[in-house]
């Protein structure tokens, strides 16, 4: 800047014409305000891919800046950060689903060995199947659990381990409130009687029936076998 002054004041006893001065006065504003703009650009940390266009225009005495690049700023978070937000959702669900076992254990408590003989001999009389093989799949399925969300690692849910499709296919309400839950004993177990006797165990057809609800003669064989050592 002391270097324009000077070339400035050297040459300030020569007469100009107005466009010699209109272009010597723009050159020194365009050097200020580059000097000025590095200034400011270094104290707020410049983007090093900024670029800015200058157009000069003779009839001005200050250059125009013709166009400036803009820039986007995204937070993001770090590694760390999503990290601890991870373990902080697993913990969450963990917990919630502590809380939901303790929660089913206690209703399971609840209810006793009469109450679900009695809830399986009316269900099965209901749809016209031998209770007796009714209460052995529930055995099978979850050990005769009362309202239970557990699942198996193959998807299947609830007392008497329904996967999604086939609940939704012989679903029943089995305590009348309007609704066929697969985790609730009530409902899961009029559905599994509804199951077995539309695929022949009303007709006294144990096998089919069983090879529908699981497709093993092992499963049939340790149902039936259960069933022949259930007592009055």
């Amino acid at each position: 800047m002391l270097t324009l002054g000077r070339v400035f004041q050297n040459n300030a006893s020569k007469s100009y014409s107005k466009p010699e001065f209109l272009i010597a006065t723009s050159l020194i504003s365009l050097a200020l305000s580059l000097m000025l703009s590095q200034i400011t650009f270094a104290n707020n940390q410049q983007p090093t891919n900024l670029k800015t266009s200058i157009k000069l225009d003779l009839k001005q005495s200050m250059p125009v800046i013709w166009e400036v690049n803009k820039y986007e700023i995204k937070l993001t978070a770090s590694e760390y950060e999503v990290k601890k937000a991870s373990e902080k959702a697993i913990a969450i669900k963990q917990e919630r689903t502590e809380i939901l076992a303790r929660s089913t254990e206690g209703r399971a408590e609840s209810v006793s060995f009469d109450q679900k003989r009695a809830l399986v001999k009316t269900t099965a009389e209901k749809y016209g199947i031998d209770w007796k093989i009714l209460e052995a799949v529930w055995q099978i399925e979850s050990g005769k659990s009362w309202d239970t969300s557990k699942k198996s690692y193959a998807g299947a849910t609830g007392p008497m381990q329904f996967m999604p499709g086939t609940f939704r296919a012989y679903a029943k309400d089995g305590d009348g409130d309007g609704q066929a839950v697969v985790s609730d004993a009530n409902d899961a177990l009029a559905s599994a009687a509804n199951m077995l006797s539309q695929n022949g165990l009303s007709e006294g057809d144990t096998n089919r029936a069983l090879l529908n609800y699981n497709h093993s003669m092992a499963y049939v064989n340790k149902v039936k076998g259960i069933a022949n050592s259930i007592a009055e």
